[in-house]
Parts: structure tokens; C-alpha cells; sequence
């Protein structure tokens, strides 16, 4: 025996006893079972991370403590293994987010949507609000926010190469942002009043 599986040898009694556990803990349909068919069922999964785990030490601790965890707390998947619905190699291919519980993933995906938003920058967050121009998209009039936009870039321009006076010219705009479909517009002052 080489040495490296003579090491694992010592391992997979401890791996299958944590996954016969993780299959047991608190899996309502425990009576159905034998736990001769569990050792079978857990037998099955050690052996398949033994050999994805190409006989290194530490990916095969790492990922059959990973999986034991995951298996007690999803209850679904902990049924689906035990009704044979999933197999070993289709468990080893799991990711931690597939072998999660339904309300883990939601959890996280709210967790993200929020880390998203709270990090996306809101251009309309510090703009007034009016109720007086609804949305051309969805015609909420709710939460509409606006700002002025005129001759700022003209201004510059003109103060930078010596023209006159860019307000002369330009028409002054309102842009508006609807806050609930995230449509914007632009309408001339003029067409407003």
C-alpha cells in the first residue's frame, strides 16, 4: 500500500462515520431507513471524494466536512440522497451555494442584491422630487427626480476660449429620472411651461 493512501486508509472510517451522521441529523424520514443502507449511502460518497480528491489529505478532509455540514442542514438534499435521487458524483459536483438550503440561497441573493445597491451609486439620491411630470414609461408621477441642466458645459467652453456668454444661446433643460422603472428624459424649459 503506498504511503499516501495508507493515509487515507486511517480517514475513511472517521469520513463515513461524519456522513452517516450528517444523513441521520434530524431527517424526518429516519425510520424508513436502516443504518446499514446509510453507512451504504455514505460509503458511496466517501468513495467518490476519495477518488476526485486524487488522494491528497486536505481536499479530502476539506470537502467531506464540507459536504457532512451541507448535508445536515439541507434537508431537502439530505431526503434526495437518501431516496437515491442524487448520487455521489452528482453531490461531489455540487458547488457550497447548490448544496446550501433554499433559504440559505435566497438569504444570500437578497444579502447580494443589497451589497449591490448599497455599492452601485445613485445619481438621482441627493435630486428634488416632483409629482407634476410623471414617467413617459411607466407614467408613475411618485417618485420622479429632476435637475436643471444648461449651458454648464457652454459656460466652460466659453470661458475657456473668450466667447460671450453661452446662456445667450442656450436653452435651459430639465432631466428627469423616475425612480421606479429607472427611465430618464430630457424636455426643454420652454415645452414645460
Amino acid at each position: 500500500m503506498e504511503p499516501v493512501r495508507r493515509i487515507l486508509h486511517g480517514h475513511e472510517e472517521a469520513a463515513v462515520s461524519k456522513l452517516v451522521r450528517a444523513l441521520e441529523e434530524q431527517n424526518q424520514d429516519l425510520e424508513h431507513y436502516a443504518r446499514c443502507y446509510l453507512r451504504y449511502v455514505a460509503s458511496s460518497i466517501e468513495q467518490h471524494v476519495r477518488q476526485s480528491s486524487a488522494n491528497a489529505l486536505g481536499p479530502y478532509r476539506e470537502r467531506v466536512r464540507s459536504l457532512a455540514f451541507n448535508i445536515a442542514r439541507n434537508r431537502q438534499l439530505q431526503g434526495a440522497l437518501c431516496r437515491r435521487e442524487i448520487g455521489a458524483p452528482e453531490l461531489c459536483a455540487m458547488s457550497a451555494a447548490e448544496l446550501a438550503p433554499d433559504e440559505e440561497r435566497a438569504r444570500r441573493q437578497l444579502a447580494a442584491r443589497e451589497q449591490m445597491r448599497r455599492a452601485t451609486r445613485n445619481e438621482w439620491a441627493d435630486a428634488p422630487r416632483t409629482r407634476r411630470h410623471p414617467c413617459p414609461r411607466c407614467g408613475s408621477s411618485e417618485d420622479v427626480a429632476y435637475e436643471h441642466v444648461h449651458g454648464a458645459r457652454d459656460n466652460r467652453k466659453a470661458e475657456t476660449w473668450g466667447g460671450g456668454s453661452a446662456n445667450e444661446h442656450s436653452e435651459s433643460a430639465i432631466r428627469f429620472g423616475c425612480q421606479s422603472c429607472g427611465c430618464d428624459w430630457t424636455a426643454e424649459t420652454s415645452q414645460l411651461l
